[in-house]
């Protein structure tokens, strides 16, 4: 498995199937949204996790979860799912609106980290 800590994730992806797994993967994004808005940063990462295992064809959940990553200032892990993301859909505005705001936060971060450096 190419992210292998979505396994425990995957239990909670088991009970999708059908017409119902895309109304499923909303409401785990949803979910994971609103865990985040409550200052719950790991169940809101487990929850869009488990949307990934639900939908891993869905570029949108990979960017979703990049995001959050991004939020909690872990680059290399926004920088995997956005990668991710526009391995699945190479057009997704959203993936490359993320990955251009990732890269001014590397830049912003690498000239603060070039004044302490003087300092």
């Amino acid at each position: 498995m190419k992210f292998p800590f979505l396994m425990a994730a995957g239990l909670a992806a088991l009970v999708f199937s059908g017409p119902a797994m895309a109304d499923s993967v909303h409401n785990l994004m949803e979910r994971s949204r609103a865990a985040e808005a409550r200052g719950e940063t790991q169940p809101a990462l487990m929850l869009m996790q488990a949307a990934i295992v639900a939908d891993p064809a869905r570029a949108s959940t990979y960017t979703a979860l990049g995001d959050l990553y991004l939020r909690r200032h872990a680059i290399p892990e926004a920088q995997k799912y956005y990668d991710e993301a526009l391995n699945i859909d190479p057009a997704n505005k959203a993936a490359e609106a993320s990955l251009a705001r990732l890269q001014q936060v590397e830049k912003t971060a690498s000239a603060q980290a070039g004044l302490l450096d003087k300092n």
